[in-house]
């Protein structure tokens, strides 16, 4: 198990454990957030027309919906979740 400190104008902290990720406001968090859900787009159906936005560390869905069309959105949920699973990540729903 690996250990980290914060260090403050020249002072460390003491040292606690990090049993595992990255931590919170790394650099590089970002970028392996995004190589991490690289591929959750392919997990939803091209037919479904909801559009995904990702960046940072953060990724959202929409979709216009017309008079009378029926949204796809709970679908494309439950292709998220199951996308979760398989890749053991935890999705924070907030």
């Amino acid at each position: 198990m690996r250990s980290q400190q914060v260090k403050l104008l020249q002072r460390l902290s003491s040292s606690a454990a990090c049993p595992a990720g990255v931590p919170q406001g790394s650099v590089i968090s970002p970028i392996l957030f995004n190589v991490c859900i690289d591929d959750l787009e392919d997990e939803i159906s091209a037919n479904l027309a909801v559009d995904t936005s990702k960046y940072a560390d953060d990724c959202t869905i929409d979709q216009a919906i017309g008079a009378g069309e029926i949204s796809h959105v709970r679908q494309t949920l439950d292709y998220i979740q199951n996308w979760s699973v398989s890749n053991e990540m935890t999705i924070n729903v907030k």
